[in-house]
Formats: C-alpha cells, sequence, structure tokens
C-alpha cells in the first residue's frame, strides 16, 4: 500500500484545508481526534479576584475568561504546571495576566479581551495579535459590562494543557472530514442507478436504490 500523502490546499490566520490520501477512515478520524485532545495550547486556568462590583459573579467571569483562545506559538517553551518543580505557579510553566478597569459616571464600559495585560508578549489574546489593518472591535471577546463606577480587577494565570483535560485547551474550534468532497457517490440523495458513477462499485449503488425504494 502506498504510503499516506498530506497536501494542504488552503490555509490562512483562522482556517486550514487540507487534504490526506492513501489512507482510510479510521486513520483520517484518528487524526481529526488528536488534533481535538492532544495538541497543547494555553488557557487561563486560575483566576484571583480582587475587585468585582459588575453585575456578573465572579465564578461566572472566570469561566468566560478561560475560554478566551490565547495565542499558543510559544507553547513548546512552557511547561506543564504538574511536572513544574515550583510550589504553585512560576514563569516557566504560566504566565500573568492583569485586568483593572473601572466605568466612569453615566458611562458604559465593555470589558473585552483586549484589556488583558499579558506579562509576556508571546501570549495574549488571539484578538490582540490581529494586525491593526485586520482588527475589528467585533474580534475582541466580550467578558462584562461595567457603569456608573463600576470596577473589575483580576490577576489571571494561563497554564499548558490538552483538551483531552478540559475544553478551554482545545486548539480549535472545530474540525470536520469527509471522505468523498465531490459527493460522487451521491451521500446525501439516494442516486437510481444511471446516476451511479463508475468508480462506484455496483453493489453499493444498488444498495442504495433498494433504500430509496
Amino acid at each position: 500500500m502506498p504510503k499516506p500523502k498530506f497536501e494542504i490546499t488552503f490555509l490562512d490566520y483562522e482556517n486550514c484545508k487540507f487534504k490526506f490520501k492513501n489512507t482510510n477512515l479510521a486513520m483520517a478520524n484518528s487524526l481529526r481526534r488528536v488534533m481535538l485532545s492532544e495538541v497543547a495550547t494555553m488557557a487561563i486556568d486560575l483566576v484571583e479576584i480582587e475587585i468585582n462590583s459588575s453585575v456578573l459573579i465572579d465564578e461566572f467571569i472566570a469561566h468566560r475568561l478561560g475560554l478566551i483562545p490565547l495565542v499558543s506559538t510559544f507553547v513548546d517553551k512552557i511547561n506543564y504546571n504538574r511536572e513544574c518543580t515550583c510550589v504553585s505557579y512560576c514563569d516557566q510553566c504560566a504566565v500573568v495576566f492583569n485586568l483593572d478597569v473601572e466605568a466612569e459616571e453615566d458611562e458604559e464600559r465593555k470589558i473585552t479581551s483586549r484589556d488583558l495585560v499579558s506579562h509576556n508578549d508571546e501570549v495574549v489574546p488571539v484578538s490582540n495579535n490581529l494586525n491593526e489593518d485586520e482588527f475589528d472591535e467585533q474580534d475582541d471577546i466580550l467578558i462584562v459590562k461595567i457603569k456608573n463606577g463600576q470596577r473589575l480587577k483580576l490577576r489571571a494565570i494561563a497554564k499548558k494543557g490538552i483538551g483531552k483535560e478540559h475544553a478551554k485547551w482545545c486548539p480549535t474550534a472545530a474540525i470536520g472530514f469527509e471522505y468523498d468532497p465531490d459527493n460522487i457517490a451521491r451521500h446525501t440523495t439516494y442516486p437510481v442507478p444511471d446516476e451511479c458513477s463508475r468508480t462506484v462499485r455496483p453493489q453499493l449503488c444498488n444498495r442504495f436504490v433498494l433504500l430509496r425504494r
């Protein structure tokens, strides 16, 4: 059997499409599962809230912070916290973020991912890493809205992890694959014999016809 071949057909900052040839469905699905659960990324894992006079409780805000995607190109230089020799966390196994925002009187202030100040320029919220030409205010992730003197001050610690441990460490929003991108076998509709491709096995085509009837 020929060796599997990997060919990238499209790649940009947010999406990647590729062809995985000379393989089977089991191998393709295994690759998908590994990308979802075994690729290490950075995510906020610990939140120390000092002041919170917003309408959201501390746990709600901590949960939102954990799901903010962080640029993880630096992740290979970070140790897993469980393997580090420090007592709690240090620069070798964590990245610290600070946030301190207070709304003026009669002003509504949106606190977003752009308000998180990282101690490491290599690990920042994804929206903060966009070029000014590409940046849009909608790219920032809303954490909470405050007004009339309300304030949110906290310290967040990002650690290295994998999606198998928690969804916040998943490196991608979704991964899908299909083994017949041109729909030659008509997977979404049951074809009549005249529609069957020559590349499709006759017994497969006949089975579809029987199901349709």
